[in-house]
């Protein structure tokens, strides 16, 4: 084979690496379109709409994407598009200087290395698993861990002028943290402290700049969100009474926990296969025998194809693979460190600095990091965030990608990583959040919020959003009034009808607490607006809030409320199957309804 047939081959790799990445980020943006959940994601959408409605918020996500909701003027699929690459490009940021750093000698093929990033870097779509693109306070609180840790990467670099950018990133990594979930702000801060304390790169100058920095935003953001920085201690200090008092499993003593969990056989089958394929690819790519370098790249066009094949719908059907699916990304975890202990056998500590041990090691804790304060498994929730885990194995294969002069025979671990993202995306446009169907069967393009802001539904939900819109305008109800939502289950609802959802953004019910925080929040609207609000309860729902929610406040419902409309559910609706009636009170006549 002469010189210029070997380049090519080496290298066919990475321009799939290339195409592959194209086709999952076109996939996932072109389905951005389709879809709606009445639950979670409407909860995100009043948030972000009107944040400055509410006096009290543990997470102030609202307050950060409510810019950026205003700039796109409330369009869905445009917000979505927008969140998805924005933590696509964050994470390409961080993969990038991490490889550039762990083989700072390689002056080389740097667009080869900038392709493998985005392979790499696809793995950060796996957040979006479940479908839910719509910005919310979880991909907040990874978009600020992966800006922190590009800022510690940054913050060690020789010259000045990256330091400071690294150790400026590093506070407002922090301070986002804090506004999209305060428990994972305080185990980042304590991380941040530690690798500051430990690192000859850190140190104690640049600790203090983060944390100054991180500090002013947050009393910038007091003064921007409520006036005070005593008010904004009161939100804080009553979100966290009211989410106590939701029994939901977010108090003190139930977040200190170590969970586990169980994979099931093809979750396991699939970490076998996602260790083997590209660890054989990379092995047979050494090689100096031409046939098994061909035999490693025939191994790499399999992955290329795998992924290309979910990501261009041309398989739909996608493997079972449990609840904890995400962790199948510990077999390339497993690649990059069995393929370093083959290389390099007994010797590879010595190859490795401490400061990239650190980085290996701050990499590894990024996901229970962000998982800590879920109600959720642990393991479940950080498998969301399971890139940091791949990067933490990569740090093992810097001294390779030195002694090779590029990150060229990491190619297969991109292509894998594309693979993994490609399923798991796919998996969540098959079996969409709280939706009926998967999302390539919706036909019906239907306006959700604001003028402009369309998506694709099921015939269904196409039918439920009509029906609900069409009945609350005949009955008189008009955009920007106030309702509270006794049903439990439908902010979404709310949303497209441009109501003022009172007390809570989303009136959740279904937790033993549920009725006693929906009390507690409508207590603090001001009487006039509370006294003239339409109420939205519905007969025999899984998650209805009961009337005294309301009665003991003063209000006498049902008796002075007229049932003034109605609508049934789609199939699906809020993850409930059965169909139920939802009903549209409103106050007698001779009460205002205006707000």
């Amino acid at each position: 084979m002469t010189i210029k047939n070997h380049l090519t081959v080496a290298r066919l790799p990475v321009l799939l690496t290339a195409t592959g990445v194209v086709l999952v980020l076109a996939h996932i943006l072109y389905y951005s379109g389709f879809g709606f959940d009445f639950t979670d994601e409407g909860f995100y959408l009043v948030w972000m709409s009107n944040p400055f409605a509410y006096h009290w918020s543990l997470t102030q996500f609202g307050f950060i994407y409510h810019p950026l909701y205003e700039v796109l003027n409330g369009n869905i699929a445009a917000l979505r598009r927008a969140n998805v690459l924005i933590t696509f490009g964050l994470a390409w940021w961080l993969v990038t200087l991490l490889l550039k750093s762990l083989a700072e000698e390689t002056q080389a093929l740097k667009a080869t290395t900038l392709i493998i990033s985005t392979g790499i870097a696809t793995t950060s779509l796996v957040v979006f698993q479940i479908g839910l693109l719509t910005p919310n306070y979880n991909t907040l609180t990874f978009q600020s861990l992966l800006i922190t840790t590009t800022g510690l990467l940054l913050a060690g670099r020789q010259d000045r002028l990256g330091a400071l950018a690294g150790a400026t990133l590093v506070g407002i990594g922090g301070w986002l943290a804090f506004m999209a979930k305060p428990s994972t702000a305080v185990l980042l801060a304590i991380g941040v402290l530690i690798y500051g304390l430990l690192s000859e790169k850190f140190g104690i100058r640049k600790l203090i700049l983060a944390a100054s920095i991180a500090l002013a935003l947050l009393l910038i953001s007091a003064f921007l969100i409520d006036g005070s920085i005593s008010q904004f201690i009161d939100r804080l200090q009553t979100a966290y009474v009211m989410s106590g008092s939701l029994e939901g499993g977010h108090t003190l003593g139930q977040i200190l926990r170590i969970d586990d969990f169980q994979l099931i056989r093809n979750a396991k089958l699939a970490i076998f296969l996602l260790t083997v394929a590209p660890l054989g690819a990379m092995l047979l790519s050494q090689s100096k025998a031409t046939l098994t370098r061909r035999l490693g790249l025939a191994v790499s066009v399999l992955l290329f194809v795998s992924g290309a094949a979910w990501s261009s719908n041309v398989v739909k059907a996608t493997p079972i693979l449990g609840q904890y699916q995400s962790l199948i990304i510990f077999g390339l975890v497993f690649t990059a460190v069995l393929f370093a202990i083959y290389v390099f056998r007994q010797g590879l500590p010595a190859h490795i600095t401490r400061r990239q041990w650190g980085i290996a090691l701050w990499l590894l804790v990024m996901p229970y990091v962000f998982a800590f304060g879920t109600n959720n498994n642990y393991w479940y929730q950080a498998s969301h965030v399971a890139l940091f885990w791949l990067l933490a194995g990569i740090v093992l294969l810097g001294p390779i990608a030195r002694t090779q002069q590029g990150w060229v025979f990491s190619a297969p671990i991109s292509l894998a990583a594309i693979a993994i993202s490609a399923v798991l995306l796919q998996t969540s446009i098959a079996h969409p959040y709280r939706q009926p169907q998967p999302l390539w069967q919706n036909t019906r393009v239907v306006q959700v919020g604001k003028p402009g802001s369309l998506l694709t539904l099921s015939a269904d939900y196409a039918d439920f959003i009509g029906e609900a819109k069409h009945a609350a305008a005949v009955a008189g109800f008009q955009p920007g009034m106030p309702i509270i939502d006794l049903t439990g289950h439908s902010p979404g609802l709310l949303y497209v009808l441009g109501a003022r959802n009172l007390g809570q953004a989303w009136m959740i019910g279904g937790y033993p607490g549920s009725a006693v925080r929906a009390e507690s929040a409508l207590n603090q609207v001001p009487r006039r607006t509370f006294r003239s609000a339409w109420i939205l309860c519905e007969e025999n729902g899984p998650l209805s809030l009961p009337n005294t929610v309301v009665t003991k406040l003063g209000l006498p419902f049902p008796q002075e409320y007229s049932a003034i409309a109605h609508w049934t559910t789609a199939v699906g609706a809020g993850g409930y199957n059965a169909i139920r009636t939802q009903i549209l009170y409103a106050p007698d006549n001779s009460r205002s309804l205006t707000h």
